[in-house]
């Protein structure tokens, strides 16, 4: 399914940053943290972030999917970057022990 426009392709890249922070919400509550509000609110501006992201390539027109996947990868480039940066040391100790709390949530060390 084809979309364009403005509107269109903002919703579509919500869906996909949408997924992707749910995802991470619902396996933080699974492993036993409950998310704070600094993380909560890291989740949206990553999602508001991913949301924006098929609108860099323009609104012409782009598959849904093409647009969802470009929402996905704003929050997944970030995890990514932060689990990267964290030292081998401190990846192998439980929970990113010596790391802020929201550096760890964003990696997906709960």
């Amino acid at each position: 399914m084809d979309i364009s426009g403005y509107w269109p392709l903002l919703l579509a890249g919500l869906v996909g940053s949408f997924a992707h922070e749910g995802m991470r919400a619902l396996s933080a509550f699974v492993d036993g943290v409950r998310p704070g509000a600094i993380e909560l609110a890291w989740s949206v501006l990553l999602i508001v972030l991913g949301a924006a992201a098929p609108l860099l390539y323009g609104t012409g027109i782009r598959s849904f999917f093409e647009a969802v996947q470009l929402g996905v990868s704003i929050p997944a480039i970030v995890s990514l970057g932060f689990r990267a940066a964290t030292p081998q040391s401190v990846r192998a100790e439980p929970r990113g022990a010596g790391y802020p709390r929201w550096a760890n949530y964003l990696s997906w060390r709960f």
